[in-house]
């Protein structure tokens, strides 16, 4: 009875701990994607526009919270110079995604297909 209930209760604690899991996984894929289409948003308008750049703070913000150490690292290594004019700061944001990947469990995905889904063909970074 003792060894039942002691099962019981390590599995509860571990499907607790598996659904707080799931629930910062998918806080991050979204802060991610939020912090992506904010970057498309104002490389689009030139930084210009205050509502992407909010937007862009906000996502970067939760980016921050629910990822890993070793992916604030690779998102503040973006922020340094945050721009995907130039093909350093396109890697830099390939370099971020891919950690992201990496964090919510998937197979890393090659850096020339990144680039062409993020910035374009014509565009791969080297």
């Amino acid at each position: 009875l003792i060894v039942g209930l002691g099962g019981v209760l390590l599995g509860a604690l571990l499907t607790r701990r598996n659904e707080r899991r799931s629930h910062a996984d998918v806080l991050l894929a979204e802060a991610a994607n939020d912090a992506i289409n904010a970057i498309a948003h104002v490389a689009a308008c030139n930084s210009t526009d205050p509502k992407a750049r909010a937007d862009y703070a906000s996502a970067v913000s939760r980016v921050a919270m629910h990822a890993a150490p070793s992916v604030v690292v690779t998102w503040r290594a973006f922020q340094d110079d945050a721009t995907t004019e130039t093909m350093d700061g396109r890697n830099r944001m390939v370099a971020a995604i891919q950690a992201t990947r990496a964090q919510l469990g998937h197979d890393h995905a090659s850096d020339a297909d990144l680039h062409v889904l993020l910035f374009g063909p014509g565009r791969l970074g080297r």
